[in-house]
């Protein structure tokens, strides 16, 4: 899976969803709605346990969190991006890349 897939938007956020428990059809659902509302298309997802954001802030020594930002229902933003560094940013997004599983639509 390629880095860049979760570096932050020029907002400094990156949108994920909070999936755990969540049936696998209502995760298309509504990850499909999203894309549909930004004019965008969903090709794919990539899976991390939140825990993985924790884990990476420790190991790189950058301060990304997870904070919810709904609507809608479980949406959150991966926040606390080096703007001004982008070694950093980059080491953020390959550690999430390697610990994600790539889901591809059907």
């Amino acid at each position: 899976m390629k880095p860049a897939v979760f570096l932050p938007a020029p907002n400094g956020e990156t949108s994920v969803l909070r999936i755990d428990g969540v049936p696998d059809n209502l995760i298309w659902q509504t990850a499909e709605t999203m894309a549909n509302e930004r004019n965008q298309t969903l090709y794919a997802r990539a899976d991390f346990p939140a825990e993985t954001v924790n884990a990476t802030a420790e190991a790189t020594k950058v301060k990304v969190s997870v904070v919810i930002a709904e609507p809608p229902p479980r949406h959150a933003n991966i926040i606390g991006w080096p703007m001004d560094d982008k070694d950093k940013r980059l080491l953020v997004a390959m550690q999430l890349a390697n610990a994600a599983s790539l889901a591809l639509k059907e």
